[in-house]
């Protein structure tokens, strides 16, 4: 399945069927729409390719992506105020 990446950066879940991506979702929906930046999430069932070529490993994984890349990833459940803190960091890090 062929993804479509918004430009620039986004944050990307990377999830399955399970409770725990599900559970995920809305608190990193919610934290890129505080911080104004697009939400994307990827069926890891239906693109394995891009699972294979990014190296995911566990569900959910969170994903900072700047220009169809990887720039930081965090791995399992976040709450929504700590996923905020770490994309500021890592945004503010990085200069992306």
């Amino acid at each position: 399945m062929d993804i479509q990446l918004p430009q620039g950066v986004c944050l990307a879940e990377v999830g399955g069927g399970c409770a725990g991506c599900y559970g995920a979702m809305p608190q990193a929906r919610a934290a890129a729409q505080n911080l104004d930046i697009p939400f994307i999430y990827i069926d890891a069932e239906q693109n394995t390719e891009i699972i294979e070529r990014w190296q995911i490993e566990k569900l959910p994984t969170l994903l900072i992506i700047k220009n169809g890349k990887p720039a930081a990833s965090v791995v399992g459940y976040q709450p929504q105020e700590i996923l905020e803190l770490w994309i500021q960091s890592k945004l503010q890090e990085s200069d992306l």
